[in-house]
């Protein structure tokens, strides 16, 4: 079993989401806490689920068993995600691994 973090800037995106992509997004972390799993990105560590016309974005870290939900965006947005990812990727490890 995986514990499921979301950064800062998740939690702001999720607090404007509707209804439906809540929903889903509940469904996905329950899923990604048993099992998980999504389209690789670059690394065997940074992984994306597709919802309509949107993406969701997260690294998942096998030594601490934790996940980190880091972004919600289209896919015009895609490529600012994985540069954020790729430019602060070893942050990102750091404050998954620090979360109690």
């Amino acid at each position: 079993m995986y514990n499921v973090f979301e950064t800062e800037g998740f939690q702001k995106i999720a607090e404007t989401l509707d209804g439906h992509e809540l929903k889903w997004l509940c469904k996905i972390k329950l899923k990604l806490a048993n099992n998980p799993s999504g389209n690789i990105l670059h690394v065997a560590w940074f992984h994306e689920k597709k919802f309509e016309g949107k993406r969701l974005y997260f690294i998942i870290d096998e030594f601490s068993k934790r996940v980190l939900l880091i972004d919600f965006s289209s896919k015009k947005e895609q490529e600012r995600t994985i540069a954020f990812v790729r430019d602060n990727m070893v942050l990102l490890l750091e404050y998954l691994r620090s979360q109690p």
